[in-house]
């Protein structure tokens, strides 16, 4: 989620840059959705930032493995090969050591991800634990966000309400 944060308020910035004339509430909305959203994750996610590559980068040496597994190509025998091991049972117990590192990292990332539900879930203001849950959890837009919430909220109020409660915690 921090990601699409970041790369919105970069588009503006490569769209001022390039002449465009970006209205400055656009841009703060951006921004403060980036630092709202940081202060989500320091209340509640610290060891995990590079977790999800670390498993992109398993996931694909599984399917490295996998493939060696697999692999029923003739062997010659006496001729330089690539390195790696082709004995299938070194390969059959790597397989099962990566696929159980990979399961583990991802049960930390739903850890975590429970962690941020716990927090949104222990603030005891039902209007703005709402508003978190639509907007950090569901990744609504504000104006999406004040749409869900009804009662002639708009996007303004509801961010505002937000930020009003993350700097008041």
């Amino acid at each position: 989620m921090m990601v699409k944060h970041t790369v919105s308020v970069y588009d503006l910035v490569r769209r001022h840059e390039e002449g465009a004339r970006i209205p400055a509430e656009l841009l703060d909305e951006k921004i403060i959705d980036s630092i709202n959203y940081l202060i989500l994750l320091r209340a509640a996610v610290r060891e995990t930032a590079g977790d999800e590559q670390e498993i992109e980068r398993d996931k694909e040496r599984l399917r490295e493995l996998y493939a060696a597994a697999t692999d029923t190509s003739c062997k010659i025998t006496g001729l330089p090969h690539a390195p790696g091991s082709s004995d299938k049972t070194a390969l059959a117990v790597e397989i099962a050591y990566l696929r159980e590192v990979i399961e583990q990292k991802i049960k930390r990332c739903y850890a975590e991800y429970n962690k941020i539900l716990e927090y949104i879930n222990s603030i005891d203001d039902s209007f703005i634990r709402q508003i978190m849950t639509l907007r950090y959890i569901h990744g609504y837009s504000w104006r999406k966000v004040a749409h869900h919430m009804g009662g002639g909220n708009t996007s303004d109020s509801v961010r505002k309400a937000c930020i009003r409660y993350l700097a008041s915690h």
